[in-house]
């Protein structure tokens, strides 16, 4: 892969799915926000996950981006392996806090 996330040869096939939560609140704050997360199968897959905080908002994005329809036999490790750190990196925790003065509202 490149630079920008590019997989060398065909790409008739890539799959890349991404989804964002978003919690908006005016008093929300993140007590402990997981480090970002980056997954790499050379040449076949890209996993990333990332906390973003701003006044009021906090964004949990993650991204997957496949360039294989089939794996062979003989990469059955390798993609065991990625998947399993993807379900890992799934399982962080994003704790969050609110404010003194809107507790109770």
């Amino acid at each position: 892969m490149n630079a920008h996330g590019a997989v060398s040869g065909s790409l008739r096939f890539t799959f890349t799915g991404q989804e964002a939560l978003r919690w908006r609140q005016a008093a929300l704050t993140v007590a402990t926000a997981p480090a970002d997360a980056k997954e790499v199968w050379k040449d076949h897959a890209v996993f990333s996950g990332r906390f973003k905080s701003e006044p009021g908002q906090v964004t949990a994005t993650r991204s997957l981006t496949r360039a294989f329809t089939f794996a062979k036999a003989a990469e059955y490790t390798d993609l065991r392996g990625f998947y399993q750190k993807v379900a890992a990196a799934d399982q962080v925790q994003l704790v969050l806090a609110v404010s003194a003065s809107e507790k109770g509202n």
